[in-house]
C-alpha cells in the first residue's frame, strides 16, 4: 500500500453503487484516479485467512475486489449504501491510507438522509479499531459541474446529468453557476434500466437469469459466455441504449418544461456517459472517463477551500436548505 497521506490532507471519494471512485494527488502532484467496485460479501472468516474477512458490526466482510466471487450484496438502494458505506470507506483507506478528511456527496433526493450519512462515514468500528473522520457532504453533481464548465468553458447555460447505477442527479447552470434551488433528480433511471432490459432480453433469448451485477459485467464487456462460448451482445446493446437515451431525454425535459430552451448543452456524466447515445438529440454531450467527474470536482474544490482544514459551502445563485451540505 502506498500511503497518499503524505501528499493530501483529505480523501475526495464518490461512493457509487456500482464503483466507489478517488482522487488523490501522488507524490510528484499529479492527479490519480482510481476506481473499485461498491461489493461487500458476508462470510465465514474461517475459510479466509488473516486480515482478510474484516469484522464490522457481528459479521464478517470481503470488500472490493475480494468480494465479486462471494455473492456479493446487491447495492441497489441508498439504505443498503449507508448501511455498508463504512466497509467501503475502510477499504479505501486500507488501499492509499487513512484520512482524517472525507469529500463525498450525496444525491439532492437524499437530503433527508444527509445527517445519518454524514455521521454513519465520520465514526465506525471494524476489527476493533475505531475509525474518525470529519466528513464534508456535497451535493452530488456539484463536482461534476466544476469539472464539466472547464471543458465547456464556452458556454454559460447548460444542464450536467450526473448518471449513476441507479439515480441520475441533474444540475441545471445559468450563466455559469449552478442553481441549487432547481436540482432534481431520476430516481432509478440510471445505467439500472439499461441493465433491467438486458436481463429482460437474455432470459428470453437464451432463458438464462443473471444478476444485475452479472448483466452489469456483460454491458461492460459487451458479452455473454453461455457453455463456454462467447456470446456478442454489442448489437443488442445498441438497439436498448439507443431507446434508453430517447427516452432519459424526454424524461429530462419534462422535469426542466420552462427553462429547456435555455440550455445551450445537455451534459452526461457519470458511468452512464457509457451508455448513452448523443446522437439521440443535437443539444446532448458525452464526456471520457465520465465516471470521475464527480470525485475529481470535488478534489478541485476542497483544494481550492481547504486553507487549513475547512471547506465552505458552494457558491450557487439561490441557497436551497438541504441538511449537512
Amino acid at each position: 500500500m502506498t500511503d497518499y497521506t503524505k501528499w493530501n490532507k483529505f480523501l475526495a471519494i464518490d461512493l457509487g453503487y456500482g464503483d466507489v471512485k478517488l482522487a488523490l494527488k501522488k507524490e510528484d502532484g499529479t492527479l490519480m484516479i482510481a476506481k473499485f467496485p461498491s461489493a461487500v460479501a458476508r462470510v465465514n472468516p474461517k475459510r479466509f485467512g488473516a486480515g482478510e474477512a474484516v469484522e464490522f458490526e457481528g459479521d464478517h466482510y470481503l470488500i472490493g475486489e475480494n468480494a465479486i466471487n462471494y455473492k456479493p450484496v446487491e447495492m441497489n438502494d441508498y439504505e443498503t449504501l449507508e448501511k455498508y458505506a463504512p466497509l467501503l470507506i475502510f477499504h479505501a483507506f486500507r488501499k492509499y491510507g487513512e484520512f482524517t478528511t472525507l469529500i463525498t456527496g450525496l444525491s439532492i433526493r437524499q437530503e433527508d438522509n444527509s445527517t445519518s450519512f454524514k455521521d454513519r462515514l465520520s465514526n465506525f468500528v471494524i476489527d476493533g479499531e475505531e475509525y474518525t473522520a470529519d466528513v464534508k457532504l456535497l451535493p452530488q453533481g456539484i463536482g461534476a459541474k466544476i469539472v464539466a464548465q472547464k471543458q465547456f468553458d464556452d458556454i454559460k447555460n447548460y444542464l450536467v446529468c450526473d448518471g449513476g447505477f441507479n439515480t441520475v442527479d441533474l444540475v441545471p447552470v445559468f450563466d455559469g453557476k449552478a442553481d441549487l434551488h432547481s436540482v432534481d433528480a431520476l430516481e432509478n433511471r440510471g445505467i439500472i434500466e439499461v441493465v433491467n432490459e438486458l436481463i429482460d432480453h437474455i432470459a428470453g433469448e437464451y432463458n438464462i437469469e443473471l444478476s444485475p451485477k452479472e448483466a452489469k459485467y456483460a454491458l461492460d464487456n459487451q458479452k455473454i459466455d453461455i457453455y463456454g462460448k462467447d456470446i456478442d451482445l454489442s448489437e443488442i446493446i445498441s438497439h436498448i441504449t439507443t431507446d434508453y437515451s430517447k427516452d432519459l431525454v424526454r424524461q429530462i425535459e419534462r422535469k426542466f418544461k420552462k427553462s429547456w430552451h435555455k440550455f445551450q448543452k445537455v451534459i452526461i456524466v457519470g458511468g452512464l456517459s457509457h451508455f448513452v447515445d448523443d446522437k439521440v438529440y443535437e443539444h446532448l454531450a458525452t464526456v471520457t472517463k465520465g465516471e470521475y467527474y464527480n470525485v475529481v470536482g470535488f478534489h478541485q474544490y476542497a483544494l481550492e477551500k481547504l486553507g487549513s482544514d475547512e471547506v465552505s459551502k458552494p457558491k450557487v445563485t439561490r441557497s436551497r436548505k438541504v441538511k449537512n451540505l
